[in-house]
């Protein structure tokens, strides 16, 4: 098989279930609410430690008398901050940087394991796609079977770059201190290092395919992946240099969308369509080379718009059938967004006068279309995180929502005019707030799923299901991201002083 046949049974298999290979692709967004829990946990340390040291109390007291900053502009004070300055230095001790450092290695830690995890259940669903399997269930079984096989995978391509890296470091810094020409030659091992990184990630390219479709372990996944490129040299290094210019455009894609306000909506065009195909297309390559052949995954039935069409009429669906059925967690989701907000406005109460936030100057350049886009693509990012990170006992789910409350709460403690600030909250906050609550709903409830596959009280079925489940609901909750962003955009903004507010 080559690229074109490989790329056609990418479409055709991504077109014929993509709602069972998507699920474990924002299963993979769920990693966000995992560092933001470690994030959390870091800075609530950092916060104590201060206290402890008494070196809080000096910040507070050089923000109180520098008087009023703007967050949403603060290059504009023109005050002195030398004071702030003096004391925030002073508040840098070892203990401080140690906290700082061991929270940064943990949330890095947290999210290439949570990765290596879910890519197990990605690549087995893509794979269980091709051989006309049910592709969530093919996903769980995966990351029962081969989740540690996956880390170890990490581990092996982690150790590999950073000997490369060292060694190529060792010889510069040898080069650099031995005269001219052997600095000419030190720098001339950068392409070098380049050359050796691309060839690493050549090395362990198919080994993950490798794993799922052979069914061995970390060490002959890469000794497979090795030998699929010395037997197809063409179509590996193709793929890999094709692979790497479709991520190159997606990176610029995103910072060209970041430029005009669209920050957000990059990362779902990554989810749901780039890393998907790419993953489809790896693994018909190293399937068919593997077994010989490739089974035909079913023809997608319907036009395109017919099947979407389906999917939220399916997720609309859904998303009523778990809020009726669900009161308490939905109760309880919204007790700690509401405990969240309380935290903050008394939080920020000790810098009230001090930082002062406008929701006229946020405004300022306001383009309603790319608001849009990038409320509706934000608000359900944090939805989906909040929602799958919840397999782990519920812990980060309970974790995003008092962030959220948090935020919401300190903003509102700051805000120059609250009167304003309520104004515009008020069209759109109706749907979008309730939104993100069933969203730690269902976040919670799979935390209640994932304690009991823990405890032996639910089996794979289960946790297929509930994957699915949550899909179908995130996908009902997109609809309702989407009405609250179009409100936000295109009314928030304008209608009090329409209605001369």
């Amino acid at each position: 098989m080559h690229i074109g046949d490989a790329v056609r049974a990418a479409f055709r298999g991504y077109r014929s279930r993509p709602s069972g290979v998507l699920p474990y692709y924002l299963l993979g967004a769920s990693t966000a609410a995992l560092v933001q829990t470690a994030w959390l946990v870091g800075v609530a340390a950092a916060y104590l430690t201060l206290s402890a040291q008494g070196n809080l109390a000096p910040i507070r007291e050089e923000l109180r008398a520098i008087g009023p900053v703007q967050i949403d502009d603060p290059a504009s004070y023109e005050g002195s901050t030398a004071g702030l300055e003096a004391a925030a230095e002073a508040a840098v001790t070892p203990e401080l940087l140690a906290v700082f450092a061991a929270t940064g290695l943990v949330a890095i830690v947290v999210s290439l394991l949570a990765n290596a995890v879910v890519g197990a259940g990605q690549v087995h669903a893509v794979y269980g796609v091709l051989r006309g399997r049910d592709p969530i269930r093919a996903g769980v079984e995966g990351i029962a079977r081969d989740a540690v096989t996956f880390v170890a995978l990490l581990v092996l391509q982690l150790l590999a770059m950073a000997v490369v890296i060292g060694v190529s470091i060792g010889g510069l810094a040898a080069g650099l201190g031995a005269g001219a020409a052997s600095a000419l030659l030190a720098f001339a091992l950068l392409p070098a290092l380049l050359v050796a990184l691309l060839a690493v990630r050549l090395v362990f390219l198919f080994a993950r395919q490798a794993v799922v479709v052979d069914g061995v372990g970390a060490v002959a996944g890469v000794r497979r992946s090795v030998g699929y490129a010395r037997s197809n040299p063409a179509d590996a290094v193709v793929y890999l240099l094709v692979s790497l210019g479709v991520l190159l455009v997606l990176a610029m894609l995103s910072a060209g969308l970041s430029s005009v306000g669209m920050s957000a909506v990059g990362s779902p065009i990554g989810l749901l369509v780039v890393f998907p195909l790419l993953a489809f297309v790896k693994t018909a390559l190293y399937a068919e080379h593997a077994t010989g052949r490739m089974p035909q995954s079913p023809k997608a039935r319907g036009t395109i718009r017919e099947r979407l069409t389906d999917e939220f009429r399916r997720g609309a669906a859904a998303l009523r059938r778990f809020v009726v059925a669900r009161p308490l967690l939905q109760a309880a989701s919204g007790a700690v967004f509401a405990l969240g907000g309380l935290a903050g406005w008394r939080f920020a109460a000790g810098v009230d006068g001090v930082l002062q936030a406008s929701i006229t100057a946020r405004l300022a350049g306001w383009f309603p279309p790319a608001a849009f886009l990038n409320l509706a693509a934000n608000n359900w990012q944090v939805g989906v995180a909040q929602a799958y990170a919840g397999f782990l006992g519920g812990i980060p789910t309970v974790a995003s929502l008092l962030f959220n409350g948090l935020f919401l709460g300190a903003l509102a403690r700051i805000e120059v005019d609250p009167v304003e600030l309520l104004t515009f909250v008020a069209p759109h906050g109706v749907v979008e707030i309730p939104g993100l609550i069933v969203a730690g709903a269902v976040g919670l409830h799979l935390g209640g799923v994932g304690v009991r596959a823990a405890t032996g009280r639910a089996d794979r079925a289960d946790l297929a299901s509930a994957v699915a489940r949550a899909y179908r609901i995130l996908i009902g909750l997109a609809l309702v991201f989407l009405v609250a962003g179009a409100i936000e955009a295109f009314v928030s903004p304008y209608y009090a002083g329409l209605l001369g507010i």
